[in-house]
């Protein structure tokens, strides 16, 4: 997981006041409750900022990355995005241009892709391991 800004935002030191962090999914779900998880994590390092979790699901979290992009001048607001799924739907929709609006955070925990295979199914793995 990633955390996005707008430039504005990106480059100034820590908020004060209110922040949004915007999640690119459906609350009750995995991303909404790791970032609702999250939000203390980061009370506790931005000082005097209160953290609140927006849900914006849509299009693979760019409505997300949308919402990020046109936020005004001086809004804190940031958002939590699974890399390399973003950069993913951002290529599948033709939407390459709108990553060139957001700033690049910070990486927060990586998430490593695992091939798996039924149990017993040895002979075919060897193969795939060859």
């Amino acid at each position: 997981l990633a955390l996005l800004a707008a430039p504005a935002l990106a480059r100034a030191e820590a908020p004060g006041g209110s922040v949004t962090l915007l999640v690119g999914a459906a609350a009750g779900g995995g991303p909404d409750l790791w970032a609702r998880g999250f939000a203390p994590f980061l009370e506790r390092h931005w000082p005097r900022a209160a953290i609140a979790v927006l849900n914006r699901p849509g299009e693979g979290g760019l409505a997300a990355a949308r919402s990020l992009a046109a936020a005004l001048a001086g809004a804190n607001v940031i958002a939590s995005v699974a890399t390399p799924q973003l950069l993913a739907r951002a290529v599948e929709a033709a939407a390459v241009p709108l990553l060139e609006r957001l700033a690049f955070i910070a990486a927060v925990a990586e998430e490593p892709l695992l091939l798996v295979g039924p149990a017993g199914a040895d002979a075919g793995l060897a193969a795939l391991r060859a």
